[in-house]
């Protein structure tokens, strides 16, 4: 709604009319599906300029939490001895078609390349759900995270990344139950708040800078880079208070 408003006093008629497209398709849950279809390079500079570009991965995570939901009821109906497995073959798939020689947008942007980072969280929580020691859930993030060391060369740069970060994060989570120097950071009273408003600040942070640069300034410099942080801070705090935690108290 803001970043409507703020659209129609200050964006010309064509760039207004694609702001439009994306609210209507992030309120779908289908942005990610838009900007496949329309930007596609997600690095190019025009998307500095969209207020709503970063809710492509919205999208992408809406549909993961449709979808999943639906794979967790009939595993755990009709082969609840098995969920586990059944959850490691779909990501094994999503992570087969994530390293085809597919465009670099399809990639990117659309679920069935994705599931595989978002399910390996989705595995991470049945062994915890199934009494799994942490250390034996660390053992499949440490051999992965080994596998991409020895074989990354063989893999565009691109699809590396994604697989370290899935595997190294796997690895932090469950690697041990003692107290160690990565959980007493992570624990870290203003990394768990920054935590409980990260999803704040994921919406304001694009609709703050892209309309910075759309009609207030033509460079962010790092003055202006702080001042522009600060404000979506500001506002990440008062929309979590305010608006985010008075849903979830009704």
């Amino acid at each position: 709604l803001v970043a409507l408003l703020l659209g129609t006093l200050v964006m010309l008629p064509d760039d207004l009319e694609n702001l439009a497209q994306s609210v209507v398709a992030t309120n779908l849950f289908s942005n990610n599906i838009l900007q496949a279809i329309t930007t596609r390079n997600y690095w190019d500079i025009v998307n500095e300029y969209k207020p709503l570009m970063h809710t492509w991965s919205l999208g992408v995570e809406e549909q993961f939490y449709l979808f999943w939901p639906l794979i967790l009821i009939f595993a755990s109906r009709f082969i609840r001895d098995w969920l586990g497995w059944v959850l490691a073959l779909f990501c094994a798939c999503s992570l087969i078609i994530y390293l085809l020689p597919v465009a670099d947008y399809v990639r990117f942007y659309h679920l069935p390349f994705r599931l595989f980072e978002l399910g390996a969280g989705g595995l991470v929580a049945v062994g915890h759900s199934r009494g799994m020691p942490r250390f034996a859930w660390g053992q499949v993030g440490l051999p992965g995270l080994m596998t991409l060391l020895a074989f990354g060369h063989w893999l565009p740069r691109e699809s590396l990344i994604p697989l370290a970060v899935v595997c190294t994060c796997m690895l932090m989570m469950t690697a041990s139950d003692r107290p160690s120097w990565y959980t007493n950071l992570l624990e870290n009273r203003l990394l768990v708040y920054l935590g409980m408003i990260s999803f704040s600040l994921y919406m304001w942070h694009q609709i703050v800078f892209a309309y910075a640069r759309y009609a207030v300034v033509e460079v962010i410099d790092a003055s202006w880079a702080l001042a522009l942080v600060a404000l979506t801070l500001v506002l990440s705090v008062l929309s979590f208070h305010y608006v985010e935690r008075l849903f979830r108290d009704k």
